[in-house]
This record gives C-alpha cells, structure tokens and sequence, in this order.
C-alpha cells in the first residue's frame, strides 16, 4: 500500500467543534537553546533543482513499487504495525534545531512532494503534548496541524506554563474517534500515553490515517493489532525517560529516610525546634546505608549510580547475574529476593510487572524487611500489596514508604481485587476504583508515608523531547522514510526477582 491518501476535506471551523482548534502552522524557533536534540534529515535538503527532482522521482518509483512502505510485518523501522523503507542516501546529514527557551525539535525538513498528497498532510495533535515540542512539526511546509483540546482548555493552558494544555488526562477513545474523522479526516495522529487509541479509532481513522506516533516508549494505550491490520504505522520514542525518573526515585529515597514529610508538617505548625518531629523521633541515615534494587535494568542502573554517591552498599535480585556494566561499576552483590528483603536498608522494586512479580511485596515480604527499612515503589502499584504496606507501616513492621507509580499502572491488579487482598482484609469491603481511593486515602493518612502523584517523568525538558521525537518519527513515516527515533515499544525497565 502506498503513502497517497485521499484529498483532504475543507477543515471545521472552530465553532462547529469546539474540542477542535487549528492554530497557524508557523513557528518561531530561537537559536539560544543550551539543549539539543540531533534530528537525521535527507540529503535531498541541498544540492540543485534537479538533483532534487532526480530523487523525488526515485522516491516516487520506490514507493510505487514496495509493499512495505505501510504494509504488515515490523521490521527495522522499530515501529509497530508497518514498516518504513529507508531510501538509500536518505539520512546523510545532521542537523540540531533548538527549542525556544530549551528543548530540541526535528529540522524541518523539505517537503517530499513524491509522498505528499496534493492537499498536504493533515496532522491531529493531541492537546497533552508541550506545544515548545511541536515547534519543529508546526514548521514543516505542506503540514497542517489542528491540535485537539477539550472545551475550556485552551492552547497553553494550565496557568501560562510551557504545554499545550493543562488538563493532565489523555483523550478518550470517544473523543479520538471524533476528531480523527472530522473534517475529511487526518494523515498522522500525534499522542501521548494517556490517549485511548483503540480499535475504533483506527478504524473511524479510514484509509486516509497512515501513522500514529507516540510520546511513550510504550505503545500499551495503541491498539497494535488494529493498526497493523489497517497498515498504519505506529512509533514509539526511546527510553528518554530513565535518567528523569532515576533523578525522582533518589529525591523519594531522601524524602521518606530522612521524614520530610513530618518535618514539613512540623514546621508549618510553628515548630521549628530540634527533635520536632513526632514524638520526638528522627530520620534514618542514607550514608552506609544498603540498598536492595529488584530489578537492575536501566533505571535500576541510574539509580544505583546516582545513590552510589552516599557511599552506601548494594545488593540487587534478578533472573540471571549482571556481568559488567552499573552492577560491576558500583560493587552490587547478586543475591536472592528473601536474602535481599533481610538485610536492605531501603529496599526499591524496580522490575517489570510479570506472573511472578506481580503483588510481590506483599505481607509476607515486608515482614521478612527489617523494622528500620524502608520501601520505595516507583515502578507499578501492581507490584505491592497496597494494604499490606499501610498495615506494615502502622504497626511498625517497616519503618516508612514512599509511592510514586505511573497512572494506571496497577488498575488492572486494583479492579481485579489482586491489589490490597493481603493482611487485614475485610470481607464486603469496596473494590475496584471505590477500594484504591480508599487504601491511598489510608496510606495518606500515614505521616511516614509519602505518596506523589504521577509525576516521575514530569520535566518540561523531558517532556519536550519526547514530542520533538515523536513529531520526527511521524514526518519520517508519512514520507516513507526509515525512523530517527526507535523506540522499544513494550520493553520492561528491570528483571524479574529469582525465589529465595
């Protein structure tokens, strides 16, 4: 199947849609960024009028020809769904192009007339996304895009700060259905990892949808099947997230070990003394400490790096032994999870949520945890008991908590009662989203645990990044050339506990 969709439809007004805006498709970009991001462009950018024309019709004959421009099958495009042929001499310069007031953004590279349609490509842009991250899309000749935002939030939203909008929840897949189909439909869809991109809005997407790229690493919220069985593209970014995360995951470890939280509390009480804490009680140091990582992937390794510096010791649990790389760098031991659990100062699960891994911090294995530990979950409700850690907390069976986890993470384990379904359990008590509210509600209430909202990854930098990413990978598939970014869509960020 080839890039040539149907002509685009005369686009709506605003009044007509209100979730629907289509801001003008210029962007000013400034030159005084002090980050960057490297974007692979054709060499088709310079040279003459006719070397230009020659490649054109050579792209033009490529795609006429191959099947796997949007067809089934993977492949080394790192997307999902169909692969994207890689013209050869395609991606023979370099070029940065920063951000306005930081970020990087993909050069807007010159228009391929051989793949774009006669009306240009219509792109929808979730209203999630930073608009700083787009300035490099917004730039690009031939491309419209109309951003989709829910009524009352408006484009830079969220009290004037750097995004797009200000609501903080994904599109549902009822709203994506409507605004993929309006106005003649769209070639591209750009999303972010709260967007509901089901099989209905695939289909509602027609012949004329051919890439859907996202923000994520991940591509759990894309319907993958329904894609590829549509021929459309679907991209993810890489891991730009692990050094983000790793940095929050250090800031918790310090927040719940040396109680600040209480401490907080305290002085905004007026008391400011020594020994203000309740009861008279104080922290715990994180110097000399050790530290049990489940899971040493690459946040686990970012992690242990950056505690590397309080001079503590590690120990870590996975499936197999680590040869070289962070484990050796920073003289982790290998040992088993029991073993782990009973000499961990600070015990982090950092693995991916398997059959075996799932709810594994349960009742029994914080009892095996000493009684001045601490744990700190930043990787996925699922992997915790929720009530077995209020019950530890409150009788004193583990010294404090800290839970940070992506959104949704565990909902699946919550509404199927796999969460909370430990010590303490109360027959007829709610479950489900009634039963989470409650056990965070109570866990709340602790003053030595600290939970944070979803918020490991929340760095304008971060978050810039990853749209500028996204929007390359998306005019790299719409022109049918091979991804910049490659993603590994569905990958975990640890390993799997060993028993014992």
């Amino acid at each position: 199947m080839g890039l040539v969709p149907g002509r685009r439809s005369s686009k709506p007004s605003a009044s007509a849609d209100p979730l629907t805006r289509t801001p003008s498709v210029s962007s000013t970009v400034s030159s005084s960024s002090s980050r960057s991001l490297r974007f692979r462009r054709g060499s088709s950018a310079g040279g003459s009028t006719a070397a230009a024309a020659a490649a054109a019709a050579a792209a033009a004959a490529a795609a006429a020809s191959s099947p796997t421009i949007n067809g089934g099958g993977g492949g080394a495009s790192g997307g999902v769904g169909g692969t994207v042929a890689d013209p050869a001499g395609s991606f023979d310069d370099d070029e940065v192009l920063p951000l306005p007031g930081g970020g990087s953004a993909p050069a807007a590279a010159p228009v391929d007339t051989a793949t774009r349609p006669r009306g240009g490509w219509r792109v929808l842009v979730t209203g999630d996304l930073p608009e700083r991250g787009l300035a490099g899309l917004r730039g690009v000749p031939g491309v419209e895009v109309v951003t989709a935002v829910r009524a009352g939030e408006g484009i830079g939203g969220g009290g004037g700060g750097p995004f797009a909008s200000g609501g903080g929840r994904g599109m549902t897949a009822t709203e994506l259905v409507g605004r993929v189909s309006a106005g003649g439909g769209v070639d591209a869809l750009l999303c972010g990892v709260g967007d509901a991109v089901t099989a209905d809005v695939i289909k509602a997407g027609g012949r004329r949808l051919k890439v859907i790229s996202t923000t994520s690493v991940s591509t759990a919220n894309i319907d993958a099947a329904a894609a590829a069985a549509a021929g459309v593209v679907v991209a993810s970014v890489p891991d730009v997230l692990t050094d983000t995360v790793a940095d929050l995951v250090v800031g918790l470890v310090i927040a719940v070990a040396r109680r600040f939280k209480e401490g907080i509390a305290a002085a905004d009480a007026g008391r400011t003394t020594r020994r203000s804490l309740p009861g008279g009680g104080v922290g715990m140091d994180i110097h000399g400490a050790t530290v049990g990582i489940v899971g040493f992937g690459a946040v686990g390794a970012a992690v242990a790096r950056r505690l590397s510096g309080f001079d503590v010791s590690f120990v870590y649990t996975g499936p197999r032994k680590k040869i070289g790389g962070a484990a050796a760098e920073v003289g982790a031991r290998y040992v088993g999870l029991n073993h782990l659990l009973a000499v961990s100062d600070i015990v982090l699960p950092l693995c991916p949520v398997t059959d075996d891994t799932r709810g594994m911090m349960d009742w029994e294995a914080l009892e095996r945890m000493k009684k001045s530990a601490v744990l700190i979950n930043c990787a996925s409700a699922a992997l915790m008991d929720a009530e077995a850690v209020y019950y530890a907390v409150k009788t004193g069976e583990i010294a404090g908590a800290g839970i940070c986890v992506p959104e949704g993470s565990g909902r699946d384990a919550w509404d199927a009662g796999i969460v909370g379904a430990g010590a303490g359990g109360v027959a007829g008590a709610p479950a489900g989203a009634a039963r989470q509210k409650m056990l965070i509600q109570k866990l709340l209430g602790l003053p030595a645990v600290t939970v944070l909202p979803d918020m490991a990854g929340e760095t304008v930098g971060c978050l810039e990044d990853m749209a500028a990413m996204a929007a390359g990978n998306l005019m790299a598939a719409l022109r049918g050339k091979r991804l910049p970014h490659m993603g590994a869509a569905g990958a975990g960020g640890g390993t799997d506990p060993p028993p014992g």
